[in-house]
């Protein structure tokens, strides 16, 4: 057993369990658990299209017997666990409510939460410094919930790892008491998948006694090691909760996701249509990336240049439509541009593990406007 230090006391820094997600069937059980589409936590993030906001996602499902109503709410947080922003605000939640699990609610609904401007400023700028961040995403049952583990969940970015064989990968993970009362808090961590020969160490079952004072922080480490061989699209997802002992109210949340994707992602489907009237170009484009997924939120880019390719500026493609596993289409408007511009386009996609295709679409050529000599 490896130990951590933690506010001066030796402590063992990883529990480990698996888990399958099971569920009691009785009276209500909201929950936000894992997406079947992309096996990490069922949050998707995006700019739409129509408002150019940025829009999240989350799957509510009901385990339980009964119909169940909760209030939505999301959270982008640091990688220490601090809240960069919530949304809505409190009191201004998303309500939903979910049949019973035998009347669909096993499937749930998608929430959508709308963000902000200042949303959008905020996670293009971690993207672009490519800080590790997470999306918290909380469903509040209003008439009580027989399993409060699932009521939270957390998805993170920029911090999926590239797997490959005979490889040992390290990931650090933060709690920070961000409360202004004592926390004393269990450590558990769950795998929804295992591949053969993969170990996690080391295999510690559990902590407890995790006690943090307001604006502590707890610090761990897990370490992963790959077997002499890995198959493409071979995944790991390890979420790491820390519950209130007292309550017994789930705290936060981390997610550590590994993949074994080496195929960069696709290009498919390119519609350039030029408004030379406005000096605009209005392109969309389908991307797809099977195995770990189109990146969220930033993962498309349109980079521009009008100077022969020497220098390029770049735009985040919006969301149209899609789940960013299979074919997903995007959108932008790049301009005005001045008549008679030249503008060299290409497109630049990166999926979660990092793998980056760019391609050169097009050279626009803009017309200039036809000028006319009248005789004296």
């Amino acid at each position: 057993m490896i130990p951590r230090y933690l506010l001066g006391i030796s402590v063992p820094f990883l529990l480990f369990h698996s888990s399958n997600f099971a569920h009691p069937y009785r009276y209500v059980d909201l929950g936000i658990t894992s997406s079947e589409v992309t096996n990490r936590p069922a949050i998707l993030i995006a700019w739409r299209n129509t408002h150019k906001i940025f829009e999240a996602e989350v799957q509510i499902r009901n385990f339980g017997e009964r119909e169940g109503s909760g209030k939505v709410y999301m959270e982008i947080l640091d990688e220490k666990g601090d809240v960069l922003m919530r949304r809505p605000e409190p009191g201004q939640e998303v309500k939903v409510t979910i049949p019973p699990a035998s009347q669909g609610g096993k499937e749930g609904k998608i929430v959508q939460i709308l963000g902000s401007k200042d949303a959008n400023r905020l996670l293009d700028q971690l993207d672009r410094e490519k800080a590790k961040y997470a999306i918290r995403a909380t469903v509040l049952p209003l008439q009580g919930d027989v399993n409060d583990a699932n009521n939270v969940s957390v998805r993170t970015y920029n911090t999926v790892t590239l797997a490959h064989a005979s490889g040992t990968f390290f990931y650090p993970y933060y709690f920070k008491n961000t409360s202004s009362k004592m926390l004393s808090g269990k450590l558990s961590i769950t795998a929804t998948n295992i591949p053969k020969d993969w170990k996690i160490i080391p295999e510690t079952k559990e902590i407890s006694g995790v006690e943090l004072k307001p604006g502590q922080m707890f610090q761990g480490h897990i370490m992963v090691e790959t077997g002499t061989k890995v198959t493409e699209g071979q995944f790991l997802d390890l979420q790491f909760t820390l519950t209130d002992t007292k309550t017994q109210n789930v705290f936060d949340k981390r997610e550590w996701y590994l993949v074994a994707d080496n195929h960069p992602p696709e290009i498919r489907e390119t519609d350039i249509d030029v408004n030379n009237k406005k000096g605009e170009i209005n392109l969309q484009l389908v991307a797809h990336d099977k195995i770990s997924g189109i990146a969220e939120a930033s993962g498309v880019k349109i980079e521009y240049s009008t100077d022969g390719g020497i220098t390029f500026s770049n735009k985040v493609a919006t969301y149209i439509d899609g789940n960013f596993i299979k074919p997903t289409r995007f959108q932008a408007l790049l301009g005005p541009f001045s008549p008679g511009a030249s503008i060299d386009i290409w497109a630049s996609v990166n999926d979660s593990a990092g793998n980056i295709t760019r391609r050169k679409l097009k050279r626009v050529q803009f017309s200039r406007p036809q000028v006319t000599l009248s005789s004296p």
